[in-house]
């Protein structure tokens, strides 16, 4: 008997990964508590204001999905009482606009994960960062080891429930039959915006080109699939190698996200785009990334991939191949800091 209704809401400026992994907790609180799901992406991010984005992108095979919002006063948060309807922006406005803490607003807007069993009829979230709070009931019921990090533990439900609908699917199919043609595929993310320097750090190219060499050196006919915001980043790879592939999308001005950009002339089709890049990364035999991303972390959550075969590039690397990494670095972020300046 369903006793409820799961709400995902659409997280303010939040990217398709940051999106994404809050659905990966509404799923797993779903099936924790036997409510239904209904994920609210109206809020005119990924598509036309109105349109459920999510719908249009992904199935959730295996749960009961609510095909409307609830009509309820029974809701926790006590703040979205009455404002169901509201997205996060429009809400977040109405009570003033605040000074942000990201802290302040899971507490006012997102319901406390160690809490699910509640009496509220309906609950609604959009925060991606509780997950863990759910670690111990998905052990109990599911059997997700404990000891496994929270993307790995994340796989089994994105595999299970989150499936593209046809059209990004067939996207998938037709690119990854035509493209890539050598074994292993490189799978490789580099996001570059101002926003993302400004937050977690410029990660510099050469150890990007350095782990890839590396790979490529053991595994000569391998090939590289790159997946990044910045054209400019696209063409860069390209010019140093030969077997890297992309797909052709739409971009924005160098340094600003893609999802945030005003100008995009089809916000729908760029979130078809970025779903299509993320799930070829996931079936790359490697992939890099720098570890800030929550694109790259969901494109990992996909992938399940072993030991290994995940690279994450941000990470400090070993101590023999700090000298040898210094010049080459400093010099890459000299040209990734050129390229955002050019933007300004």
């Amino acid at each position: 008997m369903v006793v409820g209704t799961v709400v995902v809401k659409g997280g303010g400026g939040a990217g398709l990964g940051d999106r994404l992994r809050a659905v990966i907790s509404g799923v797993a609180v779903a099936k924790l508590t036997g409510r239904q799901l209904f994920v609210d992406w109206t809020d005119g991010r990924n598509a036309p204001e109105g349109v459920n984005a999510f719908t249009e992108l992904l199935d959730v095979p295996g749960l009961d999905l609510a095909d409307k919002l609830p009509e309820s006063d029974s809701v926790d948060p006590a703040s979205w009482r009455g404002h169901l309807p509201l997205s996060m922006d429009a809400l977040y406005r109405q009570d003033g606009c605040p000074p942000w803490s990201h802290q302040a607003a899971v507490e006012r807007y997102s319901t406390d994960l160690s809490k699910i069993d509640r009496p509220e009829e309906v609950l609604v979230l959009f925060d991606f960062l509780q997950f863990a709070k759910l670690r111990p009931a998905l052990h109990a019921r599911f059997g997700i080891p404990l000891d496994w990090p929270d993307t790995r533990a994340q796989t089994p439900l994105f595999r299970e429930h989150l499936a593209p609908r046809q059209e990004v699917r067939a996207a998938i199919d037709e690119f990854a039959t035509a493209r890539f043609t050598a074994h292993p595929v490189i799978g490789v993310h580099v996001r570059l915006t101002r926003e993302a320097v400004a937050q977690k750090g410029l990660v510099p190219l050469a150890r990007y080109f350095a782990a890839i060499d590396c790979i490529l050196a053991a595994n000569r006919e391998g090939m590289i699939f790159l997946a990044t915001d910045n054209a400019e980043i696209s063409q860069a790879f390209a010019e140093r190698y030969p077997r890297c592939v992309s797909r052709e999308k739409w971009f924005g001005a160098p340094g600003e996200p893609l999802h945030l950009n005003p100008s995009c002339p089809d916000p729908l089709q760029q979130s078809r785009d970025a779903l299509v890049d993320m799930l070829l990364l996931a079936r790359c035999d490697y992939l890099l990334h720098a570890g800030t991303s929550s694109f790259s972390l969901l494109a990992a959550v996909a992938a399940g991939l072993p030991a290994g075969r995940e690279i994450i590039v941000g990470r400090e690397p070993p101590a023999g191949l700090r000298r040898i990494l210094a010049f080459a670095e400093r010099a890459a972020k000299q040209l990734q800091r050129r390229l955002l300046a050019r933007s300004t």
